[in-house]
């Protein structure tokens, strides 16, 4: 039963992963973020508003505990891989830069 309920997860948090309506305000976020604490909070705060937003439109059948996690997550993931982007090609700047 476990297992099971494990799958049910990762599935949901795939899902949520791929959607695009939430990927994106999660990139553009996670970019635009200084320090790495801004990160987790943009993601928490995105993860929640995109399932707000799908359950205000119905999308949704009402919130569950489980999704908005998963959500939270997923927008987590894509907010980091962004802000790691930046950090990324700011050091490779400053190198070339230095010499």
């Amino acid at each position: 039963m476990s297992e099971f309920t494990l799958k049910i997860a990762f599935d949901i948090f795939v899902w949520k992963l791929l959607d695009l309506f939430a990927a994106v305000p999660a990139l553009i976020v996670g970019y635009f973020c200084r320090a790495w604490w801004q990160v987790v909070i943009a993601a928490a705060a995105v993860g929640i508003i995109v399932e707000m937003i799908l359950v205000a439109l119905e999308q949704t059948p009402g919130i569950h505990e489980g999704r908005l996690l998963m959500g939270v997550l997923a927008a987590g993931v894509w907010a980091n891989l962004a802000f790691a982007f930046k950090m990324w090609r700011a050091k490779r700047a400053d190198k070339i830069e230095e010499s």
